[in-house]
């Protein structure tokens, strides 16, 4: 097996963990938890969810204060996705507000209050499409494509070093003749 098989064999495997792992991403949101003796606690959690359990407490989903994370673990490191993010902290049953990271006013109960509830089918609905669930493309297009273009490529540098061997053996003949 030559050289250019194995690079493009690696190069094949790092797609597939890329898309494997985007694709345990997909439709997940992280929650941070902040205990009362300042350990964090992360927890990815289905996007649609209405509440969340940390240490044996629930603790209500607040759309309007999700932010995007840059998600940077595991193989995520060297290709970067972005999730939805919630932080919660013991003190209070909902979120910290995003922009202070302190808990406020806006809580379900004082929007349900004013009129202005939101539905949670909304969100999910929203996330989904923000994460590409409803395309135009099928889901499997992108995926086919990426695959086709790395045996495309593979092909050209297999291609390019039988050239490759045939001008180190005529440097080598010159090299002996001379």
């Amino acid at each position: 097996m030559g050289i250019e098989m194995m690079v493009a064999i690696v190069a094949v495997g790092i797609l597939a963990m890329v898309l494997y792992s985007h694709r345990q991403l997909k439709g997940k949101m992280l929650c941070t938890f902040r205990r009362a003796n300042k350990t964090m606690v992360e927890k990815l959690v289905p996007a649609g969810k209405t509440e969340v359990i940390f240490d044996g407490g629930k603790y209500n989903v607040n759309s309007r204060r999700i932010t995007l994370f840059l998600y940077k673990r595991g193989i995520h490191q060297f290709f970067p996705t972005y999730i939805p993010r919630l932080d919660f902290s013991f003190d209070s049953p909902d979120p910290l507000d995003p922009e202070n990271f302190q808990n406020s006013w806006d809580t379900p109960e004082s929007r349900l209050a004013s009129g202005q509830a939101e539905s949670f089918q909304a969100f999910a609905k929203g996330i989904d499409t923000q994460i590409g669930k409803k395309s135009r493309f099928p889901e499997w297009l992108f995926p086919a494509i990426t695959i086709g273009a790395v045996l495309v490529i593979g092909y050209l540098v297999y291609q390019q070093g039988e050239h490759l061997s045939y001008l180190e053996q005529l440097i080598k003949i010159g090299q002996q003749g001379g």
